[in-house]
Parts: C-alpha cells; structure tokens; sequence
C-alpha cells in the first residue's frame, strides 16, 4: 500500500510540474487582459520596442547575416511579436526581416517552445518587451504563451 500512495504522490507531483506554465498562463489572461484585435501596431514599432528593450540596434535586427545569439533571439522575438499584433502572414514578416517565411515559421515556433521550457534568456527579454510596450502603448501584450 505504501508503494502506491508513494507512486500516486509522485505522479501528482509529476503532473504539476508539467502543467504548472499552463495554469501560470490562465492566470496571465485573467490578470493581464488585452484585446489584440485593437492594437495598431507596425513591424517597425515592434522591432523599435525589441531592440530597446534589448539594447541592440535596429539595423543589426534587420541585417542579412545571422549576427550573434543576443541579435538573433530578438530578431525571433519580433517576428514573434509581429506575427502576434501586426500580421499572420509569414512571407509579409519575412520580407520585413529579409528572411523568407519558413524562418519566420520556425522563429515563432522556437520562441514558443522557449518560453514553455522556460528560457531565461528569452523569458527576461519577453518581459522587457513587455515592459517597454506598456510603457510606450500604455497596456500589456497578452499571451496564449507566457506569463509576465
């Protein structure tokens, strides 16, 4: 009896690990309302408030080559962003980043994931955006994927 009490403890403690980002998630939503549909954003304010929020320059964003792990997690930061409040078209975003869309694709994906491991890299650079944002916008970018 001892063994199954100690595996059902243990498969409790499993599961909450495993769905604790989703509950932090719903609890964002609740707390951190926004209405996405009526933000009026553009590509160039997004990547004005990433690169700000990151310290970089907003050519180095927008250059060809790849750039250094700092450049290229805000660049997919962006596109994340851009995809989130401006356009749902990944060859509109990639052609504003000189990217073609299937980056764009697997830029938002990464992001995505990152922020569900709990990246810290990408997780504090997502909450300086979102700093910034409300700074600059006056509200908080709601998120089907991270907490603030």
């Amino acid at each position: 009896m001892e063994t199954l009490e100690k595996y059902i403890a243990d498969f409790e403690n499993d599961l909450q690990q495993r769905f604790n980002p989703f509950i932090r998630v719903n609890v964002f939503y609740a707390v951190n309302p926004i209405n996405e549909d009526k933000v009026t954003m553009h590509f160039g304010d997004i990547t004005t408030i990433v690169c700000n929020a990151a310290g970089i320059d907003k050519t180095e964003l927008l250059m060809s080559k790849r750039g250094d792990r700092t450049v290229s997690d805000c660049r997919m930061v962006a596109m994340y962003y851009c995809y989130r409040l401006v356009e749902r078209n990944y060859s509109k975003i990639g052609n504003y980043f000189n990217r073609n869309h299937s980056t764009v694709i697997v830029s938002i994906e990464t992001v995505t994931n990152r922020i569900y491991v709990n990246d810290a890299a990408i997780v504090k650079l997502i909450n300086d955006v979102n700093k910034s944002f409300a700074l600059t916008h006056g509200c908080k970018i709601k998120s089907n994927d991270h907490e603030n």
